[in-house]
């Protein structure tokens, strides 16, 4: 079996193949024609799992399309499941968490033998799809509660004007730091940049960004 590779397509989205098993982790694999696109949607032809971070529109978009298209199981909070049920994924490729699980992964092969019925199963309620048994799972899935990301000093004015990937940032903290933090400045900062920022100025800021 050949080893794990892990890519990267930007933002967020992540593809991971190990142990005979494609995971996505987020979709947004179709960007704006502004931003630089590293692999097309349709090009993507094997997923066997599909990892929703959260329903916002750099994470979930794609998702159902290559769910759809592929038959993969996606693993997401309930807003971005409900949100994939109404673009019409089946509900056997549903699997709604909150944080705190822990998900077994397993081949196609397994998974269509539990369909078949030639392996071992977990029963659950009548017409519910057929599980395979945990001890045949390849790995499993820890499932992360409300982590969105973790960003350097405790309030906006701590953040650097520029990332640099290489140094190490320290400072305070606190245990409310983060999801809420995020969900606030998404909220009064970037959904309402255009009250603060012309859209010229901003596209202008985008153009250059993109060929710099």
């Amino acid at each position: 079996m050949e080893p794990p590779t892990l890519e990267f397509f930007g933002a967020t989205t992540f593809r991971l193949r190990a142990e005979g098993i494609t995971i996505f982790h987020d979709t947004w694999l179709d960007k704006p024609a502004l931003m630089k696109r590293h692999l097309e949607l349709e090009d993507v032809q094997v997923v066997d799992y599909i990892l929703i971070s959260h329903a916002h529109f750099d994470h979930l978009p794609g998702a159902d399309r290559l769910a759809l298209k592929t038959g993969a199981t996606v693993i997401a909070n309930c807003e971005a499941i409900n949100l994939l049920r109404r673009a019409g994924v089946p509900e056997s490729q549903l699997l709604p968490v909150a944080g705190g699980e822990r998900v077994p992964i397993f081949t196609r092969t397994i998974r269509e033998q539990a369909a078949a019925g030639t392996c071992d199963v977990i029963h659950g309620p009548p017409g519910s799809p057929a599980r395979p048994h945990p001890k045949l799972a390849s790995f499993a899935i820890h499932v992360w509660p409300s982590l969105h990301c973790l960003m350097p000093g405790s309030d906006m004015k701590e953040i650097p004007p520029v990332f640099d990937t290489g140094k190490v940032y320290s400072g305070s903290a606190t245990e409310f730091d983060c999801t809420v933090d995020i969900t606030n400045n998404m909220t009064w900062g970037y959904y309402a940049f255009t009250k603060f920022s012309p859209r010229t100025r901003w596209m202008i800021s985008c153009e250059r960004w993109q060929t710099s």
